[in-house]
């Protein structure tokens, strides 16, 4: 994100008097109050379901951005929209901060999620960060080479096995490359990669992205959105597709794509970077109710369901 957003702040300037024989004189400075939640939700580059209805997002924040947006927070659904607030993580050295923060991954039968920066940077970060809901530090590792701007993620579990799939947007180019990977926790590696090619019809032309976001459901089935990105002013378009499956072949996890992408939602005017599915309303019935969130550059962020997919 080119242009960083700052809430603004609200200061009391006191005047003091001239006079021939007394200095002026100089109101205390008040205490500052609380800054709540902002109503007006910052841009979101990744997007997982938290119990309750919330949602833990990130923003893509460069570590060397003084003063940027946190690059963790917890967004509350309510009544007026969406308001949020930081979540503090103790990031690991010697790289501290996360750098370019582009997707966060739910860990199947875990209360923990995977945040992964965009890429390596000068030789650093490249970090895939296991973090709990409450900002508890659980575990980090690296991506695996080569990357350039992976821009999705997701974790799926295939029988007693996690996967994590990740794909980098593939910025007007032909096709990208959607890499699967076995998931260990503890402590948290990344087994052999496996790939395929990966090619979203639409938007076409200078500035699209394959891939901005990807989720897998609790079936298996695995989204994605591609993006029309021409600069910080838009205007933007976005495609939701369901692409294929993640399950069990010959005994290890596999990716198998359906023949044709499914469009599911076409978002004009937005630019989708984060997917997330949740759990419905009442959490029994087993069905999930998928999430798109937005990082609309100078016009900020928004979240989203989009309707039920057959």
């Amino acid at each position: 994100m080119k242009k960083i957003l700052a809430a603004g702040l609200l200061a009391v300037l006191v005047l003091g008097c001239a006079g021939t024989s007394e200095p002026p004189q100089t109101a205390a400075p008040a205490a500052a109050a609380p800054v709540p939640p902002s109503p007006s939700l910052p841009p979101v580059s990744g997007l997982g379901c938290l119990p309750g209805g919330d949602f833990l997002a990130v923003t893509d924040a460069k570590n060397d951005a003084k003063g940027a947006l946190p690059p963790l927070m917890r967004v509350h659904p309510g009544e007026k929209g969406y308001t949020w607030e930081p979540v503090a993580v103790p990031w690991p050295d010697p790289d501290g901060a996360p750098n370019d923060l582009e997707s966060v991954a739910a860990v199947p039968g875990t209360d923990s999620f995977l945040l992964v920066e965009s890429s390596y940077r000068e030789s650093r970060f490249g970090r895939i960060l296991r973090v709990s809901g409450d900002g508890r530090l659980l575990g980090f590792t690296s991506l695996i080479e080569p990357v350039t701007n992976i821009e999705g993620t997701a974790v799926a579990k295939v029988g007693e096995r996690l996967v994590f799939l990740d794909a980098e947007r593939g910025e007007d180019q032909t096709d990208t490359r959607l890499r699967w990977f076995v998931l260990g926790l503890e402590p948290l590696t990344l087994g052999q990669p496996r790939s395929t090619d990966l090619r979203l019809p639409e938007p076409s032309g200078p500035h699209h992205r394959h891939i901005s976001a990807l989720e897998v459901d609790g079936q298996g089935r695995i989204f994605a959105a591609s993006t029309l990105d021409p600069g910080d002013t838009g205007p933007f378009r976005s495609i939701v597709w369901e692409i294929g499956r993640v399950e069990e072949s010959a005994g290890r996890p596999a990716v198998t794509l359906l023949p044709q992408p499914r469009r599911l939602a076409t978002i004009d005017g937005f630019k989708v970077e984060a997917l997330a599915a949740c759990p419905g309303a009442d959490g029994a019935d087993g069905k999930e109710r998928l999430f798109i969130g937005t990082d609309d550059e100078d016009y900020g962020g928004a979240i989203r369901p989009l309707p039920d997919a057959p």
